[in-house]
């Protein structure tokens, strides 16, 4: 298993972030190489979990780009379903095959998908546990979703970050961590 470097000393929380998954079984070629799969990910947390309390932040763009869907005409979303991931912001191409379609693939998922700056009813926030205590997450679209795919108008959302930061403070939130898909 591929290993990083060692965390710096004192860090009691390591986040390993992903974007653009795209449902990734394959390593699929790029400009550098092989790019990596979620296989490859989870593999990768285990490894850290063993040296230090590790977590998994997705920052959207969760399906799109998976061969799958010009194959099959469905996006992948039993595929990253189960992955260990412990929160996701929705990223714009969710919003690809609008909102309904999202919101319908939201409840197979094991873990939350966030959404602070567009009213879609999905949470804007989670505190999620670690063994280094809470870290509060709010997930945040790409602030031109509307724009580059069947998102709604987004909101005004730069005092809404402030708000959800100071609850998952109350709540009792150790770290907060703003999931912008960008």
């Amino acid at each position: 298993a591929a290993m990083l470097p060692p965390a710096l000393d004192g860090t009691v929380l390591r986040i390993l972030a992903t974007s653009d998954l795209g449902a990734t079984t394959v390593p699929l070629r790029t400009s550098y190489g092989p790019g990596g799969t979620c296989a490859g990910v989870v593999s990768l947390l285990d490894a850290e979990r063993e040296r230090q309390p590790t977590i998994w932040l997705d920052v959207g763009d969760l399906v799109v780009g998976s061969p799958a869907y010009p194959l099959l005409g469905e996006r992948p979303w039993d595929e990253v379903a189960a992955l260990p991931i412990a929160a996701a912001a929705v990223g714009n191409h969710e919003f690809d095959d609008g909102v309904d379609a999202l919101l319908g693939a939201v409840p197979r998922l094991s873990f939350p998908l966030l959404c602070a700056n567009v009213d879609i009813g999905l949470p804007g926030s989670t505190l999620v546990d670690t063994a280094s205590g809470p870290i509060g997450v709010i997930g945040l679209t790409h602030p031109a979703s509307d724009r580059f795919s069947r998102a709604p108008r987004i909101a005004d959302w730069h005092h809404r970050v402030g708000e959800l930061a100071g609850e998952l403070r109350r709540d009792g939130a150790r770290w907060v961590v703003a999931l912008l898909h960008d």
